[in-house]
């Protein structure tokens, strides 16, 4: 069975999600003003859900089967008036705290006069999933090689895309100046973003490296079904790996690097799957600027192979750092950039004996960095951080280092809001959801390196999981700035983000699934779009933007920051500008998994845990017969756990034909009868079933 809106052959994740225990909510009784992490909280975490309207004396927590099980505040926790939030939401905040309420399972907030939450789990693993989708999204990315149904199914594309990087180019129309190489094979790397572009500089490497080096026995091999799984590389490892080929070659015999891969500028680039998009790209010239990011990726990267033996791999990567810091130590290509600063303190790191970076380092802020002010998302602090780590380092630029790293994790707490995830009102920007993450990771590297500030360790790690939350619905808007999740446990994700593939008016792509059953899509009147995937899973997108260029309301003519956000999407060269808000880029998926990572379950999670969870999910049967058929339709299926079950019928267009049958239904094997009137059209269908724990599509064809 192949469920729209989930790979079929990523069985890992679907088995998950049903042993989860995360399903789509009942629909009808969700309320807008209660806000929660759509995926939920492990059990020892606090667990702080906003409501954006009075909840009265008491709320109740729900089983699935709509059982009382905690009340809040009689059992324990509060409720707390927090007064009007006047500058990030607009709204009126309570907050209700059922931090005591730990009892593993799937749940819902319930106050009678509001409705209810979205369900969500409680679960100690109940962030390895989004995490790990996320790590698989970089599979659709990858340029130049085919995605076959096997590994990306039903976001495949059987041919590979963008040939002709094989024997690019040089721009000579835009960048006349500078040398010609000639033909070159740049072919490989990530698409950055919506676009199909490739760029050197950018820190997604150093966010999926950073999650491996802190998190080694949380990523595995065979975890998400890529080509290369059963290597014994770590998955994670392997899609970098895949990045860091292409990297390579863009690296030229005299050491310099090229900055990027790229259309005309005045050329958007585009075509559904990529295989189709026939534009020609170009190499743009090597900087000063493309060496830096180049020498950091390649240092750290020697560093994190080698710690898995991969020693080939990890020489070839150091050689190639050492041939661009010496390129970039000549007069000519020296710069002052906090990327070159980046880059200094990595290759330092991987090499001591290159005493000029760790000079470089020291003599880069006055008075040995003292009185400096980090500031979060900034490169500058990936350099910082690899340097507090560096044996030979200057004593008295790390401490002054780490003075002002506690300083600015003080600053984060003092950033603060009402949604507990405060930034910079600055940072509501183009790419805030990444602002976001940055914040959390930030206070990580503290804990790391022991610089937390006035703050405890505990507060620190609370913070940067207030800041998961954030991003996974403890936001105004409601939203998962993940897209498309509702069959892996997220709801109100994004269904229309901003991708050259998953284009506007595509019908297997953009919008929603017609399968899913999300009770307020459209999240904007005229955002009505129905597909039949959606796109492809675990994408991250830039969030809300207060500086939004565009002509479009929303998200321009917004007030309070979290309002800056519409999830919708154009390919248009004009003015409505959905990319500013709503652009899948691998950096803020990066950010996101690297946040999350720190969250996820210690200790092993990999094949042979997802395969124990997945001997129980296969109990589960659900099947449609015949199928196709021109009469009566037999809906078969095997609840493994009590719980209310929906089963209803959509047309290809997502319109709801019939509701089946609502009941609460006991552990086995149920039996649903659909007998089409004979009004009803031949067709393609979906049989949706939703229940407290499990949600399951199956596409059948009516005949006549």
């Amino acid at each position: 069975m192949t469920t729209p809106g989930a790979s079929s052959c990523c069985s890992f994740i679907i088995i998950s999600l049903l042993c989860l225990g995360t399903a789509l909510p009942s629909l009808g009784a969700v309320s807008r003003h209660i806000k929660c992490d759509h995926y939920g909280y492990r059990p020892t975490d606090p667990k702080v859900a906003i409501f954006t309207s009075n909840p009265g004396s008491s709320v109740e927590v729900q089983d699935t089967l709509g059982g009382v099980v905690f009340r809040i505040p009689q059992n324990g926790g509060s409720i707390a008036f927090r007064g009007y939030d006047n500058t990030v939401s607009g709204d009126s905040i309570w907050w209700v705290d059922f931090t005591p309420f730990a009892t593993a399972g799937t749940f819902q907030l319930n106050v009678t006069s509001l409705g209810q939450s979205y369900r969500f789990a409680i679960n100690d693993s109940i962030y390895n999933l989004p995490v790990l989708v996320s790590l698989k999204s970089y599979y659709y990315q990858r340029c130049g090689v085919p995605r076959p149904s096997q590994y990306a199914g039903n976001w495949n594309d059987a041919t590979a895309c963008h040939l002709k990087d094989t024997a690019a180019a040089k721009n000579t129309l835009e960048q006349p100046g500078g040398r010609d190489w000639g033909r070159l094979n740049l072919s490989g790397g990530w698409h950055d973003a919506g676009d199909y572009n490739k760029y050197v500089w950018d820190q997604s490497t150093w966010y999926l490296m950073t999650a491996y080096e802190l998190n080694p026995t949380r990523f595995v091999d065979n975890q998400t079904h890529i080509p290369e799984s059963g290597n014994g590389i770590p998955d994670i490892l392997d899609e970098v790996k895949f990045e860091l080929e292409w990297l390579l070659k863009m690296q030229r015999p005299d050491s310099s690097v090229l900055e990027r891969i790229h259309s005309y500028s005045f050329i958007y680039s585009a075509g559904s799957p990529p295989s189709t998009d026939t534009t020609t790209r170009f190499y743009l010239n090597a900087t000063k600027n493309s060496a830096p990011f180049f020498i950091a990726d390649c240092a750290h990267a020697s560093r994190v192979f080698r710690s898995i033996g991969q020693t080939a791999f990890a020489d070839t990567l150091a050689n190639a750092a050492r041939r661009a810091w010496a390129w970039s130590q000549k007069t000519a290509n020296d710069t002052l950039s906090d990327a070159k600063l980046w880059a200094a303190a990595e290759i330092f790191h991987m090499d001591t004996s290159i005493t000029a970076a760790r000079t470089y380092v020291d003599a880069y802020k006055p008075n040995q960095w003292l009185n400096w002010w980090m500031n979060p998302c900034e490169v500058i602090n990936y350099g910082v951080w690899a340097y507090c780590q560096t044996p030979g380092a200057t004593p008295a630029v790390v401490t002054n280092m780490r003075n002002s790293m506690g300083q600015g994790i003080d600053a984060v707490f003092g950033y603060n809001d009402n949604y507990l995830s405060g930034l910079i009102p600055g940072h509501y920007c183009w790419s805030s959801n990444q602002y976001k993450a940055e914040y959390g990771i930030m206070l990580r590297m503290g804990i790391l390196l022991g610089v937390t500030g006035s703050h405890t360790v505990q507060e620190c790690w609370n913070q940067a999981l207030a800041y998961w939350h954030y991003l996974n619905g403890l936001n105004a808007m409601n939203m998962l700035y993940q897209t498309n999740m509702a069959d892996y446990g997220g709801e109100h994700s994004v269904f229309q983000g901003y991708h050259g593939w998953f284009c506007y008016g595509s019908s297997l792509y953009d919008g929603k699934p017609v399968s899913v059953n999300e009770p307020f899509y459209p999240y904007y009147p005229a955002d009505n779009q129905t597909s039949t995937f959606g796109t492809s899973p675990g994408h991250v997108v830039g969030g809300p933007n207060r500086y939004y260029s565009g002509n479009q309301t929303p998200p321009a003519s917004q007030v309070y920051y979290h309002r800056f956000y519409r999830d919708w999407h154009y390919e248009d060269t004009g003015n409505r500008k959905s990319w500013e808000v709503n652009e899948v880029g691998i950096y803020y998926t990066g950010s996101y998994l690297c946040l999350g990572s720190f969250f996820m379950r210690p200790g092993a999670v990999g094949a042979e845990e997802l395969r124990s969870r997945g001997e129980k999910a296969l109990a589960f049967e659900f099947k449609v017969s015949p199928n196709p058929g021109a009469g009566t339709f037999i809906i078969s299926y095997l609840l493994p756990e009590d719980g209310d079950a929906v089963v209803s019928v959509y047309d290809i267009s997502g319109r709801k034909v019939q509701t089946l049958s609502v009941e609460v239904q006991r552990t086995g094997r149920h039996d649903v009868v659909w007998s089409p009137e004979a009004r009803t059209p031949a067709g393609v269908y979906f049989i949706r079933l939703t229940s407290g724990i499990v949600s399951r599509t199956e596409k059948i064809t009516l005949l006549r």
